[in-house]
């Protein structure tokens, strides 16, 4: 109830409202549906629009989601559960949990701490974590809130943030700084040369280049 309806910029709420749901609130919702629409209820449209559009028709988006419909938990019943064990070696790094968190950008967009409290998340569950090299945070301070968990740097190898084609100087130079504050290893992606034509997000009057995030890598970082 209260809940605004999916693409209706006018159901938004204001750009300052606080949109850290409160704890009691949180464990009352009971799955993944009435977590995201609690989210997009307390979020500008502008970040909902980021979130939950994707390039021309949404195609891809939508089979996205359908596609973990093709696959199902198997029960197994009457076995032994006193030695489980969820760990597993991911990339040469042993975690307690084998989940990592994708390199999605525009977290401060959805919480004030953005990869911050990512990364403290995935220290406090013993998982792991790939970070956009675009972050809305200070990548050492990333790195320093996710202890002992492994971290990953994402790496964009076609455009820089201002959409100018990066040399192999520059990428050496972010790689160098990227190994330097700590990160184990890198995902590159190499499937986006341009920005896609987010016609749902880039076409809202209520997005501006205001809302963009800044590349997080600057040797400055």
């Amino acid at each position: 109830q209260g809940v605004p309806q999916r693409g209706d910029p006018a159901a938004s709420p204001p750009e300052d409202r606080t949109f850290v749901l409160p704890t009691d609130q949180l464990y009352a919702l009971k799955n993944l549906r009435e977590i995201e629409e609690a989210a997009y209820s307390r979020i500008p449209y502008t970040s909902r629009a980021m979130i939950e559009h994707g390039s021309e028709d949404d195609e891809t988006v939508a089979n996205n989601a359908s596609a973990w419909s093709r696959y199902a938990l198997v029960p197994r019943v009457l076995r032994d559960v006193n030695g489980v064990d969820t760990s597993a070696v991911v990339l040469g790094h042993r975690v307690a949990l084998p989940v990592l968190t994708g390199p999605a950008s525009f977290h401060d967009r959805v919480h004030p701490d953005g990869e911050i409290a990512v990364a403290r998340g995935v220290s406090q569950v013993g998982g792991g974590a790939v970070i956009q090299g675009r972050a809305s945070q200070p990548l050492p301070l990333i790195i320093e809130a996710a202890g002992d968990a492994p971290c990953f740097f994402q790496l964009y190898t076609a455009m820089d943030a201002d959409g100018v084609a990066m040399d192999r100087t520059y990428v050496r130079k972010v790689l160098e700084h990227a190994a330097s504050l700590g990160f184990l290893g890198v995902f590159v992606t190499v499937d986006t040369p341009n920005t896609g034509n987010r016609e749902k997000t880039f076409g809202s009057p209520q997005w501006s280049d205001s809302h963009r995030t800044t590349c997080a890598i600057p040797m400055s970082c």
